[in-house]
């Protein structure tokens, strides 16, 4: 389940980049919407990811640099979607 939920954040994320990229290069308005609802998907999969990590982990995901770096996204994740 994990694995599901990383790889989920992950091609979403790639998705929401180029929706981002696009929407600036060209100008669309579509695109960048796009890209902020893929964004919200991100953050949300990295979300349940996290949660079924702890829970399986049974401490908080800090313990190596794998970790703290899948929280550090997560957190650019939310930021994205709440600024």
């Amino acid at each position: 389940m994990e694995n599901l939920l990383f790889r989920a954040a992950f091609w979403v994320c790639a998705l929401a980049t180029l929706c981002y990229g696009g929407g600036a290069i060209f100008s669309r308005r579509r695109l960048a919407l796009a890209g902020r609802v893929a964004m919200v998907a991100v953050a949300l999969a990295f979300s349940a990811f996290l949660i079924v990590r702890v829970a399986g982990a049974g401490r908080p995901p800090f313990s190596n640099l794998y970790e703290s770096l899948l929280v550090f996204a997560w957190a650019m994740a939310v930021i994205v979607v709440s600024s």
